[in-house]
């Protein structure tokens, strides 16, 4: 699970990688991507930080009914 947030300069980067060919090519395991856009680098406010707990407690329930 990858959560990146709009307001953080690493994550653009990495969403930005994450589109070139060779970079999609390397990646051999199946990865989850959520974005919070109004949010920044630490998910400073409590709303961000709930949504971030939220979409993390859903990828885990997710992961382990598949397997």
């Amino acid at each position: 699970l990858v959560i990146s947030a709009g307001d953080d300069l690493v994550a653009q980067e990495w969403l930005a990688c994450g589109k070139t060919p060779a970079w999609a090519a390397s990646r051999t395991a199946p990865t989850a991507t959520k974005h919070l856009a109004e949010a920044n680098h630490t998910f400073s406010t409590q709303a961000w930080r709930a949504q971030v707990e939220r979409w993390t407690v859903e990828w885990i329930e997710n992961t382990l009914r598949a397997t």
